[in-house]
């Protein structure tokens, strides 16, 4: 009997494209297969969703799915991992879902093993962005993608894009998966904010002591589980026992309160800069030479590995979940809140490693490239 094969599916973010943009990613991967010999990898991404990025998240998600089910998949396919940058992670969020409501014989036949994010928006961007950013998603300027970004309702009913994206039927087939993996940047990304790569929640006052922003007396931990050595695989079992709450000050402290001293440090971690970014993009800083002559000078890249359960959770709100569209008015929700509740749903039943680095400008695709 033949060997199954690994099908590993790349997925590009908005206004890009698989062929020059994840080719470093690719090669990584390949290069990773000398240490399983017993692995037969295959990577392929879908190169159609190029240039048609503001078409919507629904538009490139069932472009892929249909990909992936009549151009790769056979009976030698055993084995399947995403790994999504930017807008990709909420392209191969949906694709997932779209297989599993539509072809339910293909997670009976083929295993999930790896979902994986980098600085992918899995919340939106309607938060950290500036009003006059808001204004232009919702009026459509980057097309449908960026409403649905900006957790504008109204094409899907009362409820916008992700939170819909975050129902049992997707939650169900992520389960499934081995491993779920979000790598997000803490600084340096102008498109991307940390909270929203990382599903909000985080050790945010841990974060602020890698970074040299806890100049003050520490707030209180938002997240206490084990805490892994730097480069080692946390132990899933180890936290997913630990019980551990966090208390409701500490949860004010970052999410909801918008005066105190800490709020501000938080507010570092928070904030995105499309004109930053853009900048970065075309005046990139150049490494010193020390960068060069001396490597074990450079800062370490990875300032956070860690393993977290939905059990680790603060509680809700009691008026969390009182309305869900995000609107204007007294029964709606904001679209903080609804970022809140979206970040819940996605924890509900598992486990995430989120690991956070530290990049030079542009971090947005840094975390990618060569």
């Amino acid at each position: 009997m033949s060997q199954k094969s690994h099908l590993v599916i790349l997925t590009h973010g908005f206004q890009s494209n698989v062929s020059a943009d994840m080719e470093y990613l690719m090669e990584e991967i390949y290069k990773a297969q000398m240490n399983n010999p017993n692995e037969r990898l295959v990577i392929k991404g879908y190169m159609k969703n190029a240039c048609e990025t503001e078409k919507g998240i629904k538009f490139l998600g069932v472009g892929l799915a249909n990909y992936i089910i009549d151009e790769l998949y056979d009976d030698s396919v055993g084995k399947i991992s995403f790994i999504g940058h930017s807008l990709g992670g909420l392209t191969q969020t949906f694709a997932i879902c779209y297989i599993k409501t539509k072809y339910p014989y293909f997670f009976k036949k083929v295993e999930p093993i790896n979902f994986i994010s980098l600085a992918s928006p899995l919340l939106g961007i309607a938060t950290s962005t500036p009003n006059y950013v808001k204004m232009s998603l919702s009026m459509g300027i980057i097309g449908t993608t960026g409403q649905e970004l900006g957790l504008k309702d109204g094409n899907y009913g009362d409820k916008p894009l992700l939170y819909l994206l975050s129902e049992e039927s997707l939650i169900s087939v992520l389960a499934r998966f081995k491993r779920r993996t979000l790598y997000a940047n803490a600084v340096n990304d102008g498109i991307v904010p940390l909270y929203s790569s990382s599903l909000l929640f985080l050790d945010y006052s841990q974060l602020l002591q890698k970074l040299g922003g806890q100049t003050t007396a520490p707030c209180d931990p938002l997240f206490q589980p084990e805490v892994s050595p730097i480069g080692e695989l946390p132990n899933h079992s180890d936290v997913a026992n630990d019980d551990d709450g966090i208390n409701a000050s500490s949860w004010n402290t970052f999410w909801k309160s918008k005066e105190n001293n800490c709020d501000k440090k938080f507010k570092r971690l928070m904030n995105a800069s499309v004109i930053k970014s853009m900048k970065s993009v075309l005046l990139s800083p150049c490494p010193d030479a020390k960068f060069f002559s001396d490597p074990d000078a450079r800062v370490a890249t990875i300032i956070h590995d860690k393993i977290y359960t939905e059990k680790n959770l603060p509680p809700p709100s009691p008026t969390l979940y009182e309305g869900t569209a995000a609107k204007e008015g007294e029964t709606r929700k904001t679209r903080k809140e609804m970022e809140e509740i979206i970040a819940r749903r996605w924890h509900k039943g598992m486990h995430w490693r989120k690991v956070v680095v530290l990049l030079k400008p542009d971090a947005h695709n840094n975390i990618i490239v060569r």
